[in-house]
């Protein structure tokens, strides 16, 4: 570790000890994820009431920033919590982690409905569909989400379209239909989670729209719908163009600084499928595992629906020379003693 990454880390840890205990977070850098689901109810609320907000540029800031904030939290926070609870110890009881006390249950479950209202999407969803499923499966023939066959043109697009409706879809029949007596009690529970979690979101936005039919449309129903095309689309570009038999091989990384930044550094997918379990401050020390994949599949796109546009090009979605490029310098970084990271918070990967 070089001497600067050392001075950070020495710096950040009074911090990381404070939200730790005085949140009970399994990591002081969770504020972070945290930060993201605070802005979206602040800016919602802010949207939503009626003289809050009259400049219309502002409001036209405020709006992109609640369309981005949506996506975020329903995809980007939901998921690094379906993997590590946010707070409390990792939920990685296989590895013989202590179980979460029950104020930190208690604090898991707040986030978990505060993270279901923005767009419905639900812990269950994440647990029994991707990590129970997708990771499993990874891809493959026998996936209920794979993206085999939907490689190009409309199939790609009718894709992007969908994946949202049929994944909740499945997760429902996996659920509640007679087959379901089967699964294994860590996923029945969600039975009365998922129930509990659509019922109150439901109730919560249908209220909404009562009230405020215009605004809630605008506010709640449009972000909802970009968020679950977002999410067909980033379920589709992570696999979609890479190879689908090859272990590391088989997932798009896209490794844009700013973004992984924003995004908690998961755009690295390779090294998330590899190891799913560790904590996305961890994934900048294993940017390594990335020299073995192959140099298309290492892009510098944002991995939202704004790239959907790349379909028309001929492989416009891999990138072989910046991929190249990318290797070269974090074998120059790695050559020098520094450490692949953003200089004054070492958590985020920046090559």
């Amino acid at each position: 570790m070089s001497r600067f990454r050392e001075k950070s880390g020495a710096r950040l840890a009074p911090m990381e000890n404070f939200f730790a205990q005085i949140l009970g977070l399994e990591h002081g850098a969770n504020i972070a994820p945290l930060f993201h689901v605070a802005a979206y109810y602040c800016v919602f609320i802010l949207l939503l009431i009626p003289g809050y907000i009259n400049s219309l540029p502002f409001k036209i800031t405020l709006y992109v920033l609640l369309l981005c904030l949506n996506f975020s939290v329903t995809v980007g926070i939901f998921h690094l919590h379906s993997h590590r609870n946010l707070f409390g110890p990792s939920s990685k009881r296989s590895q013989g982690h202590t179980l979460p006390s029950l104020r930190h249950r208690i604090a898991n479950r707040l986030i978990e409905v505060a993270m279901t209202f923005p767009s419905l999407g639900t812990l269950s969803d994440f647990e029994v569909f991707h990590i129970s499923h997708h990771h499993r499966l990874n891809n493959s023939d026998l996936d209920f989400g794979s993206t085999r066959g939907y490689e190009h043109g409309w199939r790609a697009v009718w894709y992007w379209l969908t994946f949202a409706a049929r994944v909740r879809l499945w997760v429902l029949k996996d659920l509640y239909l007679p087959s379901s007596d089967a699964l294994p009690e860590r996923l029945a529970r969600h039975r009365t989670l998922m129930f509990i979690d659509l019922l109150g979101g439901l109730i919560i936005v249908t209220t909404l729209t009562v009230i405020w039919p215009q605004r809630t449309l605008l506010y709640w129903w449009i972000p909802a719908f970009f968020t679950a095309l977002n999410a067909g689309f980033f379920s589709w570009i992570t696999h979609a163009p890479a190879q689908p038999d090859e272990s590391l091989n088989a997932s798009i990384n896209t490794v844009n600084n700013i973004m992984n930044v924003l995004m908690f550094n998961q755009g690295y997918h390779a090294i998330h499928h590899e190891y799913p379990g560790i904590h996305w401050s961890e994934i900048p020390s294993r940017l390594q595992e990335l020299l073995v994949v192959e140099d298309k599949y290492i892009v510098p796109y944002w991995v939202t629906f704004f790239s959907a546009w790349r379909i028309v090009l001929r492989e416009g979605f891999v990138d072989a020379d910046f991929g190249a490029r990318w290797k070269k310098n974090l074998l120059a970084i790695q050559a020098s003693g520094r450490q692949p990271t953003l200089r004054w918070l070492p958590y985020f990967a920046w090559v």
